[in-house]
C-alpha cells in the first residue's frame, strides 16, 4: 500500500508541475486503471490529443502484463473460459 501512495503522490506533484488543476489527476486516477497510462496520458494532454494514438501508446506500455500472464498458464490448466480470466484479469 506504502508504494501505491508513494506514486499517486509522484504523480499528483507531477501533473501540478505540468499545470493543471488537482481535479485532472484524480479524475484520471478514477477512470484509468493501468498507473503506467496516468504518466503517458498526462504528456498528451498537453499537446494535440490523439484518441488513437493513445490506445496503442497505452497497449504497447501494458503488453508486459502478458508476460506476467504466461507464467500462469500450467497453474490454471483445465478451467475453461474462466482460465483467461483469472491469468490475466487478476495477473495485472
Amino acid at each position: 500500500m506504502a508504494g501505491y501512495g508513494f506514486l499517486g503522490l509522484t504523480y499528483g506533484i507531477y501533473m501540478h508541475e505540468l499545470g493543471f488543476n488537482f481535479l485532472y489527476p484524480m479524475l484520471l486516477a478514477i477512470t484509468v486503471y493501468a498507473g503506467s497510462a496516468e504518466f503517458l496520458l498526462s504528456n498528451m494532454l498537453l499537446g494535440s490529443f490523439h484518441p488513437l494514438q493513445a490506445l496503442l501508446m497505452v497497449l504497447m506500455v501494458n503488453a508486459r502484463h502478458l508476460f506476467y500472464g504466461l507464467s500462469m498458464l500450467e497453474k490454471y490448466k483445465g478451467l475453461g473460459w474462466k482460465k483467461f480470466f483469472l491469468i490475466f484479469g487478476m495477473s495485472g
